[in-house]
């Protein structure tokens, strides 16, 4: 629970192994974003992040992963469920 809520508060974006690896253990199928070097983004479960990485960056040596995310969708859901209040309110 202490991954998703330093994801939740760092806006959504998955910044150590360690939090990926917490996510993975508990909930592997929630839904984030991988924003790569030079393909567009994709969409995958947590669980299907590392060999998502890896197959991509073995048909491409030069592409890599800049970003692992929560969709804004899926992270105002969690902080409803969860009942924690966005700090920025409605946009």
């Amino acid at each position: 629970m202490n991954a998703l809520l330093d994801v939740i508060n760092n806006h959504g974006m998955i910044t150590t192994e360690e939090q990926e690896k917490e996510l993975v253990e508990n909930y592997p199928h929630m839904p984030v974003v991988i924003k790569w070097a030079k393909s567009m983004r994709s969409l995958h479960f947590i669980k299907d992040v590392a060999g998502a990485i890896k197959e991509k960056m073995d048909a491409d040596p030069k592409e890599y992963p800049r970003e692992i995310y929560i969709a804004c969708e899926n992270l105002d859901k969690l902080r409803s469920a969860l009942g924690i209040p966005d700090k920025y309110g409605p946009m």
